[in-house]
């Protein structure tokens, strides 16, 4: 049962990675490029402004869709750069994109498919949010790789518990 506990807790760590930083995530899915912004870590809980460029080519996909258009805010939404600020913060100050329910501003599909965290690290040039703070860059491990580690752990607790009885 121990050997399940551990195994259990290596897929929580791995796959939770935005606890091991203070700062607001930007988790990407290499399967279909979507893309979206978690303020719940964020300093003072909130996103008010954000920036992201990328290497042109490839560029963003289809930045015009990008969904962008809110009250106070310069958008601007390219093949490299997809980016809101708040224009007026003494009039709207604080909870900027808290109005999504859970702390959550989902941009959309608007990434490359199939990068890894190195190859999302090189394709932007810049990911920060309220004022040059860094995003925390999150890559959502595929099913595949989550039943691979599953089954992995299954695996190795099955061979630890054949050998604790052959002993």
């Amino acid at each position: 049962m121990r050997h399940w506990a551990i195994a259990a807790a290596a897929a929580v760590l791995f796959l939770d990675q935005s606890a091991m930083g203070g700062q607001a995530d930007l988790s990407y899915d290499p399967a279909n490029g979507w893309v979206w912004l978690d303020q719940s870590e964020a300093d003072g809980g909130y996103i008010d402004s954000f920036v992201l460029r990328a290497n042109d080519p490839p560029g963003f996909v289809n930045p015009t869709e990008v969904p962008l258009a809110y009250w106070n805010y310069e958008s601007i939404a390219t093949e490299t750069e997809i980016s809101q600020t708040n224009t007026k913060p003494e009039e709207w100050p604080g909870p900027g994109f808290s109005f999504h329910v859970d702390g959550v501003f989902e941009l959309g599909p608007h990434f490359p498919t199939g990068k890894d965290l190195n190859g999302l690290q090189t394709f932007l040039t810049e990911a920060t949010y309220n004022s040059g703070e860094d995003f925390d860059l999150i890559v959502i491990p595929e099913p595949l790789t989550v039943v691979s580690l599953l089954v992995g752990g299954a695996i190795v607790a099955g061979v630890r518990r054949r050998r604790s009885r052959a002993a």
